[in-house]
């Protein structure tokens, strides 16, 4: 987890993963599943942001998958991350 993110009742542990060449990383999305869910099951969200061309496409693929049957579990790349956090926010300017 990179920073944790408190707002009105909710909680969002927030971790970023780069990787701008191929490598290891992409490896570790099983145990990034893992910690979402534990940390789910506590009450919170988890939102993985990812950047970099280094991933492999089925890697992303199967961790966007794995998010989208996991309520409560959010994976972005930069943009929709920025865009995740205007909604989030949305409210808050009124």
């Amino acid at each position: 987890m990179e920073f944790l993110l408190l707002h009105r009742q909710a909680q969002y542990l927030i971790e970023t993963k780069r990787q701008s060449v191929p490598g290891s990383v992409d490896e570790k999305y099983p145990y990034i599943v893992e910690n979402a869910k534990s940390n789910i099951g506590q009450g919170r969200e988890y939102v993985l942001v990812l950047d970099g061309d280094g991933p492999k496409p089925g890697a992303i693929k199967w961790i966007r998958q794995q998010a989208a049957d996991i309520d409560g579990f959010h994976v972005f790349d930069r943009k929709e991350f920025v865009l995740w956090l205007d909604d989030l926010f949305a409210d808050d300017q009124h």
